[in-house]
């Protein structure tokens, strides 16, 4: 039904966007979503069917044990020959080696495994 994105993110200082999802999103926005156990603070939340409401993400970070994530769904390597897909991976890769990485919320490492094994089987 569409994404929500959290357009004051730091990551978008390099990508620049709305709250919403507009042209340069449109290959972005045909991909997969991951279905969260539990709610999430998503930098960008693919919205449900009003009939589900299920917690759907893209694009979510956080911390597992000692370490920091980024976790996407958009599959940007295969979506290369997209110039916006390009940027957004662009601006991805600059937000991960800056010192504004540093996910807030915590995700169990089972939570994560599971996620990306049921993601990886579907």
């Amino acid at each position: 039904m569409g994404q929500l994105i959290d357009e004051k993110h730091p990551l978008f200082a390099n990508f620049p966007t709305e709250f919403h999802t507009n042209w340069q999103w449109w290959p972005m926005a045909t991909q997969r979503a991951i279905i969260l156990p539990e709610y999430k603070k998503s930098i960008i939340t693919q919205m449900d069917s009003y009939a589900y409401m299920r917690p759907m993400t893209q694009l979510l970070e956080c911390r597992c044990g000692r370490g920091r994530l980024l976790l996407s769904s958009m599959g940007l390597q295969n979506l290369q020959q997209y110039p916006e897909a390009r940027a957004l991976q662009n601006a991805i890769y600059q937000y991960l080696v800056s010192e504004q990485f540093c996910p807030e919320q915590e995700m169990e490492a089972e939570v994560l495994a599971d996620l990306v094994w049921k993601n990886l089987t579907n």
